[in-house]
């Protein structure tokens, strides 16, 4: 059973989605650095890092806005 969230800026969602982009990643930086060298591989990480970064700021003003609304509750 999953607990009631007040999540109206989809910061649950969004923290998901970059969880899953970091293990994603995570396979891809060690295919690169790995034995291998795959460099296919250390293309994919780069681009999954630029997403990254841009999902994590999503979370990051998702957690601004909703502590905004909580502030403006009181």
């Amino acid at each position: 059973m999953i607990p009631q969230f007040n999540d109206d800026h989809l910061i649950d969602d969004n923290f998901q989605k970059l969880k899953f982009l970091i293990q994603q990643a995570e396979q891809d930086i060690y295919k690169f650095i790995g034995p291998t060298r795959n460099r296919k591989a250390g293309r994919r990480a780069r681009k999954k890092l630029i997403k990254i970064k841009e999902l994590a700021h999503k979370v990051s003003i998702g957690i601004m806005h909703q502590g905004q609304e909580f502030d403006s509750e009181y």
